[in-house]
């Protein structure tokens, strides 16, 4: 009876001597000096010290591959630490003594995951015999993962490492840092993440909302929950130079009631400051539960600025610009008229009606060419005529008006070259979470027009920007409906805002027409201010320049053309003033009915002829830095309009900018 005891006793000897014992194809091995069998051990039957089962044997699923084709990277992203494990050889984990965890590795060869590959486990830098594996290897998933449980063996705090290898030579080991502590688990850890580009990012706190049956806050609207009433809320904790989470222990009733879920927020303030610079929001991973740990990782976003509001926009426009010929012609002839004005008579009279066959002839006895009339080609009787020309304009100067015009020509021009709007653009809501505005969520109106007239005005038109400025409502401009518009648009980046291309109810032409007879020329010559007669029309202005403002006066003995021919060849009557008279009197008809009929006839009053949006992201400003948008673009820095005019059919451009201001 003792003698089989003492042969198995003896083969049991002899199997431990050779460390190996075979029993089919069934690989057992001895591990750091602990006895394993040729079955499978569950984890709870292995004592402290003993060794564990390894049943994978070699690698014989999947061929070894060339050096340095493969790699180890690990599955998990961050540690327990909060610091990151992708791209490093070392990960820590966090156990305490009656906790189990799973580590993971992934295996690739040229960067694609492999399945079957034998990944090992073992355990080292472990002194006090605390580690315990549920196996020293395990082949891949279709992933290319391998995982193991690992666990402290013993109620002792301390440390010990994981080393992760394959039999291939030139694939480096991975090392997981195991911590174990007597600490019950920690219910919730919370890692801030920041990407951004504010410097005073630093450091960043959490605020958790319980989620209940009546109450399921969520990150949909980051700014109302962040305005409500927490559950709790962290002190400031680092995000620079390294990142410290922020952990939470304490949970009420968290043993009978678990588990429970909160909607976490992080975000990072101005030092000194409530503004809130970052933030971020997660409403699907806060699950907290009695004896474990969550970690939930939240990256900060930059805050966008507030933008909802009323901004007064200033416009200037170059309404000359977009003119098609023949009007363009007209136009800059009148303001020509009062910059340089005996060139401006000579090309209202020869330029653009010079078609009628009366005209045509005083052009030709004043012009070398009269195709092309130049002050600098004039016939020896153009001279002469030039000269009473001259004299006519400084007539016009009586009551104090043309002698000093010349002196302020520059606010002729700026008067429809550098046409100012008024109006107000406003920002109903904050954009979508892309920077998107639908329609409906802004608006645009156009308000006045300012032109500026400093002649006669108390102050100094060199040194005071508004001096002369005078403003008319668009109302007495253009009847009917108010000119508006519904907008959409975005913005990129916080600050560049981009209003997309739409239509704007502007009768271009009549708004132009106003201008320069309403305007301009009474500002030029004559309002009624001196007694004198009221210049509001392009026919009494022609006639004022022909034969003076005296022959508007009521009970005038003579025509303006009858004065004008008798300042040229005297009184009589003669052939000569015949033909002067003639060519006035059609001068005068066809030049007002032309000018005014193809201003009023552009067509733009209807068909969304007139559209409007930016022609590239204009910068809006928040000077004083408390997230609040205060205004965009500015009179040194001004943004671009790009204005699309279809006149007579054609599509055409006007030159303009714009800049505005928070009310």
């Amino acid at each position: 009876m003792m003698r089989p005891v003492r042969l198995s006793s003896l083969l049991l000897a002899l199997a431990f001597a050779s460390g190996v014992t075979a029993c089919g194809d069934q690989v057992t091995k001895v591990v750091a000096g602990d006895v394993t069998t040729g079955s499978d051990v569950p984890l709870s039957d292995i004592a402290p010290g003993d060794g564990v089962i390894d049943t994978a044997g070699p690698d014989a699923i999947g061929p070894d591959v060339p050096a340095g084709t493969g790699r180890l990277e690990f599955v998990q992203i961050k540690g327990d630490d909060g610091l990151s494990c992708e791209g490093t050889d070392h990960c820590k984990i966090k156990l305490s003594f009656a906790e189990e965890r799973t580590v993971q590795v992934r295996y690739l060869e040229n960067d694609s995951p492999v399945l079957g590959k034998n990944v090992r486990f073992e355990i080292q830098a472990d002194p006090n015999g605390l580690g315990q594996l549920t196996s020293f290897s395990a082949p891949s998933n279709s992933d290319g993962i391998a995982s193991v449980g690992v666990r402290s063996a013993q109620a002792v705090a301390g440390t010990f490492e994981v080393k992760v290898t394959v039999s291939d030579a030139g694939v480096a080991p991975l090392f997981f840092t195991i911590e174990v502590s007597s600490k019950i688990q920690v219910p919730l850890t919370i890692i801030g993440e920041y990407n951004g580009v504010r410097p005073e990012v630093v450091t960043y706190k959490a605020r958790i909302y319980r989620e209940t049956g009546s109450a399921k806050p969520t990150c949909d609207d980051i700014e109302k929950l962040f305005g409500s009433t927490s559950d709790w809320e962290s002190a400031d904790h680092n995000l620079f130079p390294l990142v410290q989470s922020i952990t939470k222990a304490d949970f009420v009733d968290l043993q009978n009631d678990s588990p429970q879920k909160y909607t976490i927020i992080v975000y990072s303030t101005k030092a000194n400051s409530n503004l809130v610079l970052a933030w971020g929001c997660d409403d699907e991973n806060g699950t907290v539960s009695f004896g474990q740990g969550t970690t939930v990782t939240i990256e900060l976003l930059d805050r966008p600025p507030k933008y909802a509001g009323t901004y007064k926009v200033t416009s200037i426009f170059d309404l000359v610009s977009a003119l098609p010929p023949p009007i363009d012609t007209i136009v800059d002839s009148l303001l020509e008229l009062f910059k340089s004005p005996v060139g401006g008579a000579l090309d209202l009279m020869c330029s653009f009606i010079g078609d009628v066959s009366v005209i045509e002839d005083v052009c030709g006895f004043i012009f070398d060419d009269p195709t092309n009339p130049s002050t600098d080609e004039l016939t020896s009787t153009g001279g002469i005529v030039v000269n009473i020309l001259d004299a006519l304009i400084k007539s016009l100067a009586k009551g104090s008006i043309f002698g000093d015009v010349l002196a302020v020509g520059g606010d002729i021009s700026d008067m429809l070259t550098a046409f100012t709007v008024s109006g107000l653009i406003t920002i109903l809501q904050e954009p979508d979470a892309d920077g998107v505005w639908v329609k409906g969520q802004l608006r645009e109106e156009w308000s006045s027009v300012t032109v500026k007239w400093s002649l006669g005005q108390n102050c100094d038109p060199f040194t005071d920007t508004n001096c002369g400025k005078q403003e008319f409502g668009f109302g007495a401009i253009q009847s009917g409906s108010p000119v508006s518009a519904e907008l959409t648009g975005f913005v990129d980046d916080f600050f560049d805002l981009t209003i997309d291309l739409h239509p704007l109810n502007v009768a271009y032409g009549s708004l132009l027409d106003y201008i320069l007879q309403n305007v301009l020329l009474p500002l030029l010559a004559g309002d009624g201010s001196d007694g004198g007669p009221v210049i509001n029309s392009y026919e009494l202005l022609l006639k004022s320049l022909v034969g003076g403002k005296d022959c508007l006066k009521p009970g005038f003995p003579k025509t303006c053309c009858e004065a004008f021919s008798d300042s040229v060849i005297g009184g009589g009557a003669n052939i000569g003033k015949t033909l002067i008279v003639s060519a006035c009197d059609a001068f005068i008809q066809l030049g007002a009915t032309t000018i005014s009929d193809q201003l009023n006839n552009l067509g733009t009053d209807t068909g969304g002829a007139f559209q409007i949006g930016t022609m590239m992201p204009c910068k809006m400003i928040d000077p004083d830095q408390n997230l609040v948008i205060d205004g965009f673009g500015s009179p040194g820095q001004p943004c671009l309009w790009d204005v699309r005019l279809k006149v007579f059919g054609a599509s055409t451009t006007i030159e303009s900018m714009f800049w505005g201001a928070r009310l």
